[in-house]
């Protein structure tokens, strides 16, 4: 990771924690996944409250790049994802299962491949509540038509 990067191969106690809060990133990169934040564990991971700006990565994840064994929960909540760019998950790349991405701010990420904001493997990850992600500035799927196009 760009700026962070951190591995767990087990976890000691039922309590064992990750948590980045009230931080901010700024102009990160990483020349393979994780323009931010690389995280690999089976710990409990909570990233909130946190602002990341001009990160890039030359695979996946270009802020965040989140691989995830066991069944600890997780939360990506209440943070700022401003111009992340990478191959796959311009701002985020996380596998695995029990994650609450929720209440979070994307603007102009952009992914060569796929997930502009955010690729994961199991949608359960995302909130469902369209209320509490906000995009800016995104590349829409070709099916939305064009502003000012005709109603033909």
């Amino acid at each position: 990771g760009g700026a962070i990067t951190t591995s767990f191969s087990q976890v000691g106690n039922a309590k064992d924690q990750f948590n980045v809060l009230n931080n901010e990133f700024i102009n990160t990169t990483a020349s393979k996944n994780a323009g931010a934040i690389h995280f690999s564990s089976q710990m409990e991971i909570n990233l909130n409250n946190n602002s990341f700006v001009n990160s890039s990565a030359g695979n996946n994840g270009g802020i965040l790049y989140i691989l995830k064994s066991g069944d600890r929960n997780g939360s990506i909540s209440d943070n700022e994802f401003i111009n992340g760019s990478a191959k796959n998950g311009g701002a985020i790349y996380v596998t695995g299962n029990n994650y609450n991405i929720s209440n979070n701010e994307f603007g102009n990420n952009n992914a060569t491949n796929y997930g502009g904001a955010i690729f994961t493997q199991k949608i359960s990850n995302v909130s469902k509540k369209p209320h509490e992600l906000t995009f800016i500035s995104r590349l829409l799927a070709s099916l939305e038509k064009p502003v000012g196009a005709d109603e033909r």
